[in-house]
């Protein structure tokens, strides 16, 4: 199996020579935090952040809900749109051009949630400029695909800049297939990416009243 690690990273170089040509940045979220770090600061009961961890989080959390009679839908409860934030970007020097975001899945099964480390994604978005300097903890607290918009959050303030371009990346063999809990039928990695792509197009769902 390739190394899924060594991939990610290729990705990322290449992104940052493109900018470095432009004398631009690219900024990783949760590049360097390792998994087991992650898993012990994830509520499998709920499949949220534990507190504290909320406002700047090591990845995205997207949470595979099974479908009555076969297949899933993707949920998230990263309560967009509120100062949580999806996650956290540096854009200190007002040279960030592109942040590379880590999507984590968490299944919903049977006895509560399961993250598995097996699967990520990157999804990477890109400006036609610098974003403006936030801080080193931007959090992103919303983005729109379908209109090219992302909100951030630093300084004391909330700022929205366009995006010019965004990318869904797999990281895994798309026949990569696997049976979770609850489920009906296995699930490909695939088939994951598309369903994943689909959402992130539309407007996510939140939990209602969520931290309301």
């Amino acid at each position: 199996m390739p190394d899924r690690n060594k991939i990610r990273c290729d990705i990322h170089r290449m992104y940052a020579i493109r900018l470095n040509n432009r004398k631009l940045h690219l900024a990783t979220s949760g590049g360097g935090t390792i998994d087991e770090k992650v898993a012990d600061k994830i509520n499998l009961d709920d499949g949220c952040w534990l507190s504290g961890t909320a406002s700047k989080p090591p990845r995205w959390l997207i949470q595979f809900w099974p479908k009555n009679g076969g297949g899933f839908e993707i949920r998230t409860h990263d309560k967009i749109g509120r100062k949580a934030g999806i996650l956290t970007s540096a854009t200190t020097k007002g040279r960030t051009a592109a942040v590379s975001l880590r999507l984590l899945p968490l299944i919903r099964t049977t006895s509560g949630f399961v993250a598995d480390f097996d699967w990520e994604w990157l999804l990477v978005l890109t400006f036609d400029s610098a974003m403006p300097d936030l801080g080193n903890s931007a959090r992103i607290l919303s983005f729109d695909l379908k209109h090219n918009l992302i909100t951030l959050f630093g300084r004391m303030k909330s700022v929205d800049a366009r995006l010019c371009d965004h990318a869904l990346i797999g990281l895994v063999d798309p026949s990569d297939e696997k049976v979770f809990d609850g489920f009906d039928a296995p699930i490909t990695y695939g088939d994951a990416t598309s369903i994943i792509a689909e959402f992130i197009m539309s407007d996510p769902p939140r939990e209602k009243d969520a931290d309301d």
